[in-house]
């Protein structure tokens, strides 16, 4: 962000190949990051292809009426592996897309597509993986993109987080269903329909995994009920 500049900023993608769908969020105002979902469809034959993200905004001139409309090009990085676990990444020319063959997680459904909070409230989303034949290993579910301690993708402020004490977020063996609660601090400023992807995460080694993306979960933060009198 520059010169000020705290607003949401909506995000587009340009360039899928044939049977790729995307959904693009947003970035929050005042925050750092958004999340674009993209799925393919059943029969989609596997592809390799350059796309481009980039994301626009409106701003309003000061001292003005008028409406400013930005637009930027999102530059792609390209992740890399450091000594004990930890990640970095660099700048890259190209951002590029593959559509594989299907792997051990089919699918990732939500039972509750859209959960709505108050300040210092909760809310409950279920979730069930869909495993390919033959596959029981172990799967962790995640509403935000981390490793090790660091966070490197959360779409949501900081006021929300997960109580671990109240959810499954890790799937043994053959278990397909879990849980996530999300908990509002009582200072979160409201927002509506946030997109957020719940992943679900396969352990390679100790320093690479696989992620897998549900669709869609909005999440909207209500105002708070005003005070009662005295």
């Amino acid at each position: 962000r520059k010169n000020d500049f705290e607003g949401d900023i909506q995000l587009h993608i340009k360039g899928l190949p044939k049977g790729v769908t995307a959904n693009c969020g947003r970035i929050l105002a005042k925050n750092k990051t958004g999340a674009v979902i993209l799925s393919a469809a059943a029969n989609s034959k596997p592809s390799i292809t350059n796309i481009k993200v980039h994301g626009t905004a409106k701003s309003l001139l000061k001292g003005q009426k008028s409406v400013l409309l930005r637009s930027v090009n999102a530059t792609p990085c390209q992740e890399t592996y450091k000594p004990g676990g930890g990640r970095g990444f660099w700048h890259v020319k190209v951002h590029t897309i593959s559509v594989a063959a299907p792997q051990g997680i089919r699918s990732v459904k939500l039972k509750q597509k859209e959960i709505k909070l108050t300040p210092g409230g909760t809310a409950r989303v279920d979730i069930e993986i869909v495993r390919a034949k033959g596959f029981d290993k172990s799967v962790q579910l995640d509403p935000f993109f981390q490793h090790l301690g660091s966070t490197f993708g959360k779409t949501l402020p900081s006021g929300i987080t997960v109580d671990v004490k109240k959810s499954k977020t890790i799937l043994k063996g053959k278990e397909t269903k879990g849980y996530i609660v999300f908990k509002a601090n009582s200072s979160v400023a409201p927002f509506e329909k946030q997109q957020v992807s719940i992943t679900a995460n396969i352990s390679i080694n100790f320093v690479m995994k696989s992620t897998y993306s549900s669709d869609p979960l909005f999440v909207t933060i209500l105002k708070s009920p005003p005070a009662k009198k005295k």
